[in-house]
């Protein structure tokens, strides 16, 4: 198999890096709107389990923390099954937000999720699109939303790896006195990520979130994740 030229590689992920300098620019001019800016942190523990060769269960559980880190924002919890497809994987899963900022309140999701990957060398791309239905205390109706999120990777050394995403929300419905529709927020991650041994990994990264609200928000996070697969 031959090597890839230094312009196939950047040929592969260009797409991905206009993606990514549009978001950019956008965040940025955003920003200067901002009205209420936080920080906070989120830790993940992940748990995924491989049934067969097409088929993966998993659940993660993730405390979100805001007000400069002084508050539990809220607790999710999150099991899914995967189908691995011949050109990617097909995933279903149920999320459980129990909210406490800004009051205290209950979601819940379901959602189904494709994830297409390609890999060349060192660097891989991923594209995940995602359609959730969430079911929100004290709002009539389903708020139907698409989530799409593009992914760059690179691969240091065989152990670690460098990753940037980033997530757009877009509500696809007005649903009474819930969110109205269009854009909804945007998430950036910067991740440094660790095989820690065989099945188990973890990542250390920062999330921006742009939250498009009566005034816009801003919310800066520190990422903690752990997965292990068995």
């Amino acid at each position: 198999m031959r090597n890839l030229t230094f312009g196939e590689i950047i040929s592969a992920v260009r797409y991905d890096c206009r993606a990514f300098c549009t978001t950019a620019l956008l965040v940025a001019s955003t920003h200067c709107l901002a009205t209420e800016t936080d920080s906070g942190a989120w830790t993940t523990l992940g748990l995924r389990h491989t049934i067969d060769h097409e088929h993966v269960a998993g659940i993660d559980v993730q405390l979100r923390h805001a007000d400069d880190f002084n508050q539990l924002e809220r607790l999710l919890v999150r099991p899914y099954l995967s189908f691995k497809q011949p050109r990617g994987q097909l995933t279903v899963g149920y999320d459980a937000h129990f909210v406490n900022q800004p009051k205290d309140t209950t979601e819940h999701r379901l959602w189904q999720e494709y994830l297409h990957q390609r890999q060349r060398q060192a660097w891989s791309n991923a594209f995940v699109l995602r359609l959730e239905q969430r079911f929100i205390e004290s709002v009539r109706g389903i708020v139907w939303r698409i989530r799409p999120l593009f992914e760059i990777r690179y691969d240091l050394d065989g152990e670690k790896y460098l990753a940037a995403r980033n997530e757009i929300h877009i509500n696809a419905n007005d649903a009474g006195n819930g969110p109205d529709a269009g854009f909804d927020q945007n998430r950036t991650f910067l991740v440094f990520g660790t095989r820690l041994s065989n099945g188990l990994r973890s990542e250390l990264g920062y999330h921006l979130q742009v939250l498009d609200r009566t005034d816009t928000i801003i919310r800066h996070h520190v990422m903690v994740t752990i997965r292990a697969h068995f």
